[in-house]
């Protein structure tokens, strides 16, 4: 896992910068069947300040089972299915 760090200017009447640290994992790849971005599109989540990645195949499974994705996404076996 790798960490980002970025930082953002936001320009008005005054400046303000604002930064924050979100980890995020090194490679983009489906947190469910591994599949990376060469060979399938992906869809970046955030959750509990962490970056992951998920297949439009996969989706249903975070919306509608996501005890399945167990041991892969933290608290996942806790989720309530939508």
């Amino acid at each position: 896992m790798a960490f980002l760090r970025t930082q953002f200017l936001l320009v008005s009447h005054t400046k303000l910068k604002i930064d924050f640290i979100m980890e995020s994992h090194d490679e983009k790849q489906c947190i469910f069947c591994k599949k990376d971005d060469t060979l399938v599109p992906l869809v970046q989540l955030s959750f509990q300040a962490k970056a992951y990645w998920i297949c439009p195949q996969h989706i249903p499974i975070l919306i509608h089972e996501p005890s399945k994705l167990a041991g892969m996404l933290p608290g996942a076996e806790n989720m309530q299915a939508g």
